[in-house]
């Protein structure tokens, strides 16, 4: 077996108040179920995304094949890697879509589904992965930012990703993100609202309730501060249509969504009501 470095697309995802999780749970198994079931969920997700991708196309029919797609995960307590292998040139473009796809998901799901908050980073650096352990700088750099920048339940896109993806693609924006007010590009997992089975509205109600029902639940100030900023960028989607939006919806959906307005939250009247 070969020991070296190769290229990855790198994604560290941390579970942001642990601590006061703990303090909220019945037993501390209660919170590794949880943990359990998200991962479980997350691995089971991943492969079958895998699967589907890779079985998408064909090298006679379509000129190209994916049979190399291959997203990973390792786990250690409450943090999740996430990385693939850096795509050939003429794979590029889908290759960093499907994974951006994939981060956005993992994160919109641990919220809507498990009530976990997450912050984390993606990056493109040299990255060693085995059966035993993970490693390299793609890994550190995005364990950096994470602890460093993300401070608040987002995933930011790392310095030497946007280098590394602008370099190549021609076109204004990572997908699956958007620009903080400090300018770094993060995640944009609300996209994932926009599912068929859930209005944007009653998606986006849900959010808001959750953020709520997690501000009230934190212990601890810092904790409490970075759900208000969390609230903070739900009130950016529900008063802004985006370009994603405005490429892929109808113009009913985007009627719909002008509505989106009566989700977001009056956060001067709800700190009055609920003081950090």
């Amino acid at each position: 077996m070969k020991s070296e470095y190769e290229k990855y697309i790198v994604a560290h995802i941390d579970v942001l108040g642990t601590k006061d999780i703990l303090k909220n749970c019945k037993s501390s198994n209660e919170f590794l179920l949880k943990l359990r079931d998200i991962y479980s969920a997350a691995r089971s997700e991943i492969g079958n995304f895998n699967k589907s991708v890779q079985n998408e196309f064909d090298q006679q029919k379509d000129e190209f094949e994916c049979k190399d797609f291959n997203v990973k995960t390792k786990i250690f307590s409450d943090n999740i890697c996430i990385y693939l292998k850096y795509p050939e040139s003429n794979l590029y473009s889908m290759y960093i879509t499907w994974f951006m796809r994939l981060i956005a998901y993992y994160q919109y799901y641990s919220l809507f589904e498990h009530r976990l908050l997450v912050r984390g980073a993606v990056n493109i650096e040299n990255f060693y992965e085995d059966d035993i352990f993970i490693a390299g700088l793609a890994l550190s750099t995005a364990y950096e930012y994470e602890a460093k920048y993300a401070i608040v339940p987002r995933i930011l896109i790392c310095d030497e990703f946007k280098s590394d993806f602008f370099a190549k693609e021609k076109r204004e924006g990572i997908p699956f993100t958007r620009k903080d007010f400090d300018g770094r590009l993060f995640v944009d997992y609300l996209i994932y609202t926009n599912r068929k089975d859930k209005t944007p509205k009653d998606q986006l109600t849900e959010h808001r309730d959750i953020l709520i029902e997690k501000f009230k639940e934190a212990k601890e100030y810092e904790h409490k501060l970075k759900v208000l900023l969390a609230m903070i960028y739900h009130n950016r989607y529900c008063n802004n249509i985006n370009e994603w939006d405005l490429t892929h919806k109808t113009g009913k959906s985007i009627a719909n969504l002008r509505q989106l307005g009566d989700c977001s939250i009056d956060i001067t009247e709800f700190l009055m009501d609920n003081s950090l």
